[in-house]
């Protein structure tokens, strides 16, 4: 799925190195021993566990498969663990590494490390004062932002080639895609001393913007929310936003879409905290799902709007200072004529004591602070009476009613634009979390 997603930044083959690359310096290759690892795609399974002889060019390699059931027993989670990367310039969510992680942190799981009698290191640079090759052609890589590993790919040739050998015709060959993360150790073939240690992430094409997409909308549901926000965009592609009224209109219709696809598509579990176990007075007690506080919300959120307005050049801007407090999302959009228009959106959890407070004075203080007049005030319900049942003397209908009431007084009262709406993100009988 091609993925119209702005974070502000992307990451592109990342790692870090222990170990003096002068170590592994000189021209006699056959002096080391390189092994690359990697954790396979969940359908190589079906390959055995064991050590297997490949021929692969002069010297050959080794293959050894081991299936890992438990995370506590994958090198590569309990060395990547502690390990997180920030989702957006300059701000404060983090993915870890769970959610870029090959198999994004689920078990059983395949580890492959492929062993060459030789040092593999198409990385390594001697006349460069770091060991390393670096690029310095900053047009070259604007032209072409991601090369592939060369590394990665001899150790992924030499797997394919462990598949035809035990005559797996039905299982789908591994590609470059299948591994973004992979370890390298080099050793002294002589003496068996590990020399130096390279791991890497963010090995393959667009890895970081897909694992910030599965982090951050998990729903089977996905690709449908996606589309149906394309469709938004592309069906408002021609208009042409001079004034603030407009993109007040665009935005709020964004919210509407975004609220339909979500209730008609039961697309809830961005929104949700799944059942866990927790140890209290050494039993394992159970912990029912539930909605999870409001600012872990508005990170779904914040790429569906993205989604819906970045393709019309409306910006998205979450938890700005505007010094009357944060506001949870600002649209901002600069006229042909250089004039800078803006919205406010701020978001509240239907259980919330103060949303009263939220719709006739907290957006009203913001829209003042970033000069506008057009605000939203966007609520999710939860409440579905078995699972979550607050607010226990409101209904949906009652609360929709009681918000729409609420916003004509206060525009009437502040001369001010302001809509609400109520996204129903309930657990339905059908829906899976």
């Amino acid at each position: 799925m091609e993925m119209n997603l702005d974070l502000g930044m992307e990451v592109f083959r990342s790692g870090c190195i222990y170990g003096n690359p002068g170590s592994i310096f000189g021209d006699k290759p056959e002096e080391f021993i390189t092994s690359i690892s990697m954790l396979l795609p969940e359908r190589f399974l079906a390959v055995p566990e064991g050590t297997h002889n490949i021929s692969f060019e002069i010297d050959g390699a080794a293959v050894v498969i081991e299936h890992i059931h438990l995370a506590e027993k994958d090198p590569i989670y309990t060395h990547s663990k502690g390990l997180s990367v920030g989702l957006y310039a300059g701000g404060k969510e983090l993915l870890p590494y769970k959610a870029f992680s090959d198999n994004r942190g689920k078990y059983p799981a395949v580890l492959a490390t492929v062993i060459f009698t030789r040092r593999v290191a198409s990385w390594l640079d001697e006349s460069h004062p770091t060991g390393m090759k670096y690029d310095g052609n900053t047009e070259r890589s604007k032209l072409v932002p991601f090369t592939e590993d060369e590394d990665k790919l001899l150790a992924l040739l030499v797997i394919n080639r462990l598949l035809e050998k035990l005559n797996f015709k039905n299982l789908k060959a591994i590609v470059s895609d299948d591994v973004s993360s992979f370890f390298q150790r080099y050793h002294n073939k002589s003496s068996g001393k590990e020399l130096l240690f390279k791991d890497n992430y963010f090995c393959s094409k667009d890895a970081f913007r897909k694992a910030a997409y599965n982090y951050l909308l998990p729903t089977n549901r996905a690709s449908e929310l996606v589309s149906g926000l394309e469709s938004f965009s592309t069906s408002r592609g021609d208009i042409s936003i001079e004034d603030e009224e407009t993109l007040f209109s665009i935005v709020y219709e964004s919210v509407v879409r975004i609220a339909d696809l979500i209730e008609r598509k039961q697309a809830i579990e961005p929104f949700w905290d799944g059942e866990r176990s927790i140890k209290l007075n050494g039993e394992i007690k159970k912990i029912d799902r539930q909605p999870k506080p409001e600012t872990k919300t508005q990170s779904a959120l914040h790429l569906l709007f993205t989604l819906a307005l970045n393709p019309l050049g409306i910006h998205v801007i979450r938890e700005a200072n505007e010094g009357s407090g944060f506001l949870d999302f600002q649209f901002l959009y600069t006229t042909n004529s250089q004039k800078c228009l803006a919205v406010a959106l701020e978001l509240k959890l239907a259980h919330h004591k103060r949303i009263r407070h939220g719709i006739e004075s907290q957006l009203p203080a913001y829209m003042t602070s970033i000069g506008s007049r057009s605000g939203i005030l966007l609520v999710l319900w939860f409440k579905d009476g078995k699972y979550f049942t607050k607010p226990k003397a409101t209904s949906i209908g009652d609360l929709r009613e009681f918000l729409s009431t609420q916003a004509r007084e206060t525009e009437r009262k502040n001369n001010l634009n302001l809509r609400t709406s109520v996204i129903d993100v309930s657990i339905k009988l059908k829906a899976s979390i």
